[in-house]
């Protein structure tokens, strides 16, 4: 039985794909097994595949059910004592698997892990990204999903009673309803190094999204999680503040979408559901961006991405080994940084 198992679900990204299957086998821990779940690809995912196949590397085709059962279906097929998860565009740093197991080693109780990440994108723009909620997580998942879903491991036996939920209504939410339901029954521990890199691209699920799916997900998965029996006389307010962070969801979507109208009122809609809102940054930032008009933001974040590189420099303090398809673009930087 391996430590580790390791679950990706995929969706007709064969060529992004076989980068992240690379940088599992980079890992230094090697007691794993990878468990490939092709949902449904049309494109040449299973060719891509083949040629890494193994005894540890398994490859599994469904028709096309959407992540949350692409998941399931690796879950059914581990055997590992731990699962981890990691989406087929992401990329893991080759000490990923040790840095959690020696987590684990160090802290016996932990039962769910989660930890920092990196985005990155094609104009080496790196950002590193940290969420440190620990404990019990559940309130602060009301409010959306700090967790990114490549950063988690989680003990197999929790997850014989707990799976993702495969409603095709949830459609990008059903990370953030699973990790409500782990909360109810495990603390949660957070790994402070960032070593999972979220690659960021315009084919990536969540931009292309259409902006009424998004918006039916982040409700229909917010109302299972209020409906919840674990929710049943907890105050009411916080049920209101959850639909208020509910809402300025949409609203930042809307805003990337350029769907000022709604982004106005799904702003307004916050306010209305918790007043209190409006003293947070999350909701003054949103007001803020009625006044501005999203190609000018678009405009902004693209320069940023493109120009603004030394502005991540405490990235160059992190000793983090990176992939090995991410060196070359790493050093690029490095020294665009050094010679600017």
């Amino acid at each position: 039985m391996p430590y580790f198992s390791i679950i990706t679900p995929t969706y007709n990204r064969a060529t992004l794909l076989v980068e992240t299957i690379k940088s599992v086998l980079d890992q230094t821990f090697k007691d794993f097994e990878l468990i490939i779940v092709d949902d449904g690809s049309t494109d040449n995912t299973k060719e891509a595949v083949r040629p890494f196949l193994s005894t540890r590397i398994k490859y599994f085709y469904q028709q096309n059910k959407r992540q949350g059962a692409a998941r399931n279906l690796g879950i059914k097929n581990a055997s590992g004592e731990f699962v981890a998860f990691l989406d087929h565009d992401d990329l893991w740093s080759p000490i990923f698997l040790e840095t959690y197991y020696k987590f684990i080693q160090n802290n016996p109780h932990a039962q769910w892990i989660h930890g920092a990440f990196f985005w990155f994108n094609e104009y080496g723009y790196w950002k590193s990204k940290s969420y440190p909620v620990e404990g019990e997580v559940w309130k602060n998942l009301l409010n959306g999903n700090p967790i990114c879903t490549s950063t988690i491991v989680v003990k197999s036996n929790l997850l014989q009673n707990i799976k993702f939920d495969e409603s095709i209504e949830l459609g990008i939410s059903e990370d953030g309803e699973f990790n409500f339901r782990l909360a109810t029954i495990t603390p949660c521990y957070y790994q402070p190094l960032p070593l999972a890199f979220m690659r960021m691209h315009n084919t990536r699920i969540s931009n292309t999204m259409h902006f009424k799916n998004i918006e039916k997900g982040a409700f229909t998965s917010l109302y299972k999680i209020l409906n919840n029996p674990f929710m049943n006389n907890k105050p009411e307010y916080l049920k209101k503040r959850a639909i208020a962070h509910g809402y300025l969801f949409v609203a930042e979507n809307a805003y990337g979408s350029g769907l000022h109208f709604k982004l106005f009122i799904a702003t307004l809609k916050s306010f209305i559901s918790y007043p209190p809102i409006i003293f947070t940054k999350r909701w003054l930032s949103a007001a803020i961006k009625n006044f501005i008009p999203s190609f000018i933001g678009n405009h902004i974040r693209e320069f940023k991405f493109k120009h603004m590189v030394k502005s991540n420099h405490k990235t160059n303090s992190i000793n983090v080994p990176l992939p090995a398809t991410l060196k070359n673009e790493y050093n690029n930087k490095q020294n665009k940084y050094l010679n600017s």
